[in-house]
């Protein structure tokens, strides 16, 4: 059974059974939490997009087994809800429906059946993910991208180690010597970590740090909008981020927001600072926290920068695009001396017209014309070339 949630008062209704999901899930991430994705919703919401969350469940069970937290943007592309600053995305789906076909068939059915959707994207979905794999074979016209990637860094705690940096035995002694040198340059500098459950939000400082990153040209004054500060401060509040602030003195040298759960997960997602000196060290201090509480996994986030695999030479993953555009294409009869038949040819023309478009990068697509577009085009052209031979039905 499905249903859509379209606003948000529907989406507050459907809290308790997101987080029931979310916990069950090993896939998710912070970017599938229920209050990441409303509080996107709230202050990213693009214009002339609208909400499409798909709950499913079976017929049989109310709880239900799957949400995906669609939207449908401007260009009538089926989307995840604010893939812009997600590095991971995927639907929250309980482990037993994970591999049920069935399932992603009756959802892709009901998609079609939207006129307003004429496409489907799937963006950062990880190399393991269900998603990726079952919903690709619903249509034969799925395309699957790998052209962005993510990195992790396992780290262990045990008693032979003298330290944190010791402790990644991935690196040679001569690169681990090197990250030794760098955190020798942090005497002077203080580290702590917060949380809403013991501090308020440090918005002047925030503030007067993303001014002087934007002052040092580091980031575009266009990348710091009014809705985006004002979405960070709302996770953090909401308990979904923590920060981790570096001070020389008195005065804040870096924010790190970052996402960290009680299995020993830690995602970096943005840093905000006033030297480059300062990212490296950020990093390095997360790495030491996760150390001194156990071990776990520190995720870098998405982008495979240099300065990553340079000083960390962390373990890499792609990101894959799942995309396929939703052909409904009504055929015609065409009446010859034979009798009506099919026009096949005009079927293998769309076809073909279909996967050239289909081969060229998104953003171009969007910008020249959709394949639904063409090929509808490509049937009145053809087909009333052969009405005035045979005569169209």
């Amino acid at each position: 059974m499905i249903r859509v949630i379209n606003d948000i008062d529907e989406l507050d209704s459907l809290r308790d059974c997101w987080e029931a999901l979310f916990e069950e899930n090993v896939n998710c991430t912070p970017f599938q939490s229920f209050d990441y994705n409303r509080i996107s919703w709230k202050r990213l919401q693009k214009d002339n997009s609208t909400l499409f969350i798909i709950v499913y469940s079976y017929k049989q069970e109310k709880m239900p087994c799957a949400i995906f937290p669609f939207c449908i943007d401007s260009y009538h592309c089926l989307r995840f809800i604010n893939e812009e600053h997600s590095d991971f995305q995927t639907a929250l789906i309980t482990k037993s429906a994970q591999t049920n076909l069935a399932m992603y068939e009756e959802i892709y059915d009901y998609i079609k059946k939207q006129s307003e959707i004429d496409r489907i994207c799937l963006d950062h979905l990880r190399h393991d993910d269900y998603l990726l794999h079952y919903f690709k074979q619903v249509s034969i016209y799925a395309r699957l991208y790998g052209t962005e990637s993510y990195s992790y860094l396992p780290i262990v705690a045990n008693q032979t180690d003298s330290n944190f940096i010791d402790s990644l035995h991935h690196l040679t002694a001569k690169e681990r010597n090197r990250l030794k040198n760098i955190e020798k340059k942090a005497e002077g500098l203080s580290f702590k970590v917060i949380s809403i459950d013991d501090y308020d939000y440090p918005e002047s400082e925030v503030l007067d740090l993303v001014q002087k990153m934007i002052r040092s040209g580091i980031r575009s004054e266009t990348y710091f909008t009014t809705d985006l500060l004002a979405f960070i401060k709302d996770l953090y509040l909401a308990g979904v981020l923590k920060i981790g602030l570096i001070y020389h003195g008195a005065e804040l040298g870096s924010a790190s927001f970052f996402y960290q759960n009680d299995k020993g997960l830690s995602i970096q997602w943005i840093i905000i600072y006033s030297d480059k000196i300062y990212n490296l060290q950020a990093k390095l201090r997360i790495i030491n926290s996760i150390y001194e509480n156990g071990g776990g996994i520190f995720n870098l986030g998405r982008g495979t920068y240099k300065y990553k695999i340079q000083h960390f030479r962390p373990v890499i993953q792609y990101l894959f695009q799942n995309r396929f555009h939703i052909i409904r294409v009504q055929m015609p009869v065409i009446a010859s001396r034979h009798g009506q038949v099919a026009p096949g040819n005009l079927r293998m023309l769309v076809h073909q017209l279909y996967k050239l478009m289909a081969a060229l990068p998104d953003k171009l697509q969007v910008r020249i014309i959709s394949p639904v577009v063409l090929c509808r085009k490509a049937y009145q052209i053809v087909c009333s070339s052969h009405s005035s031979r045979f005569g169209v039905q």
